[in-house]
């Protein structure tokens, strides 16, 4: 499930999370989520050029983005 995945990169010491969304209650809603793993950065990317910029740039451990 996306909880354990996500427990299992907190447990690696600090991870990124790149989100690429566009909808605004969408990323209030991850940024709840992961806000409950205190080892968690969440880093939202608003657009698919944003969100490969940002990927090259900080390589996350886990990236999300709706299809």
């Amino acid at each position: 499930t996306f909880h354990e995945v996500v427990g299992r990169l907190g447990e690696q010491g600090h991870a990124l999370v790149l989100y690429v969304e566009d909808n605004p209650a969408n990323v209030t809603f991850m940024e709840h989520l992961l806000g409950t793993f205190e080892n968690l950065e969440l880093v939202v990317a608003h657009t698919a050029e944003e969100g490969v910029a940002i990927a090259r740039a900080r390589r996350p451990g886990a990236t999300g983005l709706r299809r």
